[in-house]
């Protein structure tokens, strides 16, 4: 799949953003840990820091508030939390190295196959593309 190359470094920036805003207050083990304010909303650390990174790496496109909500929610809905932490450390640990979105896959699919035995038979999207597509459609 050929996502342009600043969306790709938008999902870069997003997902590897969670780790570096996290560390300092202690890292969350879900989605939901650590309640603070985003704007009007209550949300979780994780959230808020995704949704802060991805706006500001995708400033150029129209709504992109609802976009980067959206796609936090995807992430949320459809990958469970261990898979999105191994993707972060991945993405944390590999920055120099991606080059392409097939890059940004393989780290994903490496992080779902990583998880396995912690997740379960926990449903996962293992398609990257389908929770960082844009325009975004809420799962």
């Amino acid at each position: 799949m050929s996502i342009p190359r600043f969306r790709l470094l938008a999902v870069i920036a997003a997902v590897a953003f969670f780790a570096a805003a996290c560390g300092s207050s202690g890292a969350p083990a879900s989605y939901d840990e650590q309640l603070t304010e985003y704007g009007d909303e209550e949300v979780s650390l994780v959230e808020k820091n995704y949704r802060e990174a991805c706006e500001s790496a995708n400033d150029d496109i129209s709504d992109v508030a609802d976009y980067c909500k959206c796609s936090f929610g995807k992430f949320r809905d459809n990958v469970p939390f261990a898979v999105f932490d191994r993707f972060d450390q991945a993405i944390e640990d590999e920055r120099d190295n991606i080059a392409t979105f097939d890059d940004l896959q393989a780290l994903y699919q490496n992080a779902v196959n990583e998880s396995s035995e912690e997740i379960g038979n926990a449903e996962v999207e293992t398609d990257l593309a389908e929770l960082i597509a844009f325009p975004c459609t809420p799962s």
